[in-house]
């Protein structure tokens, strides 16, 4: 996805311009997010609807009608990804990376190996990361 790619620099982003100065992104993350950082006042309706606006734009997401997306909220930050195909098949179904995932909580889902690793030759098993790259 061109330009969808948020920079970022340090162990964190820093904060980009004014309107943009609650948006971060975490290096750790290889695959287009955005974190929004609420300022501390009490979550009203105005307050959720402008941050994933916010979010939204900065993703560019206008320009990707075609992906899904990830969206986790907390009183005190909301995360946006995309979501763009699945990490694996079982038995012919798409299997997708849920939204626990991108909180460090991996439902483990069995997925049909392929060869070389149905041989032994190979593992084919990725990891938390590798599986959150694949569905982002």
């Amino acid at each position: 996805m061109k330009d969808s790619k948020p920079k970022s620099s340090g162990k964190d982003s820093k904060k980009q311009d004014n309107s943009l100065s609650n948006i971060l992104t975490l290096d750790e993350f290889r695959f287009p997010h955005a974190v929004y950082i609420f300022d501390g006042s009490v979550l009203k309706d105005d307050n959720l609807i402008n941050a994933y606006s916010k979010l939204y734009a900065h993703l560019n997401l206008d320009n990707h009608p075609d992906v899904g997306i990830t969206l986790i909220t907390t009183p005190k930050w909301m995360l946006l990804t995309t979501l763009t195909g699945p990490y694996s098949q079982h038995r012919g179904y798409p299997v997708y990376a849920d939204a626990y995932a991108f909180c460090g909580i991996f439902n483990i889902q069995s997925t049909e190996h392929q060869w070389p690793a149905t041989a032994g030759l190979e593992d084919d098993t990725l990891s938390p990361f590798e599986v959150l790259e694949r569905s982002a």
